[in-house]
């Protein structure tokens, strides 16, 4: 997933884009771009998904494409999960600060939050087509 989000990516479609919009102009060539990223990203997530645990990343703060059990998170921590199940365990989170904040993001997949029942929590729910 993190070539989603490097310049490399967003360059390299902006490149493309731009050579197919001139060869439309100029020799009337019509190519469907966005069909064929649209089937190279379909085809990306399937062998993604068929390699399981051999070919996703899964560390201390993204799930992607995996399962995961996240424990020992910080303040101010960015938890991703996507295509994924996460079981984030806070029960070892420093409360010292008055408004202590973790943002779990959760698309396409499943997370579950365990806290001590006697800490005073505001929970929000933040998901795109996923179980929290």
């Amino acid at each position: 997933m993190h070539l989603f989000y490097g310049g490399l990516f967003w360059g390299l479609l902006l490149v493309v884009l731009g050579i197919s919009m001139v060869l439309k102009a100029i020799f009337k060539i019509n190519i469907p771009l966005f069909r064929i990223l649209f089937a190279i990203l379909l085809i990306y997530f399937g062998v993604r998904m068929l390699l399981g645990n051999r070919g996703t990343s899964s560390n201390n703060k993204h799930t992607v494409l995996s399962e995961s059990y996240l424990e020992n998170i910080t303040e101010g921590t960015n938890i991703d999960v996507i295509f994924g199940k996460s079981e984030i365990n806070l029960n070892n989170i420093d409360l010292k600060l008055e408004d202590a904040k973790v943002n779990v993001d959760v698309i396409f997949g499943s997370a579950e939050v365990s806290i001590k029942p006697e800490i005073p929590a505001r929970i929000k729910i933040n998901t795109v087509f996923a179980e929290c």
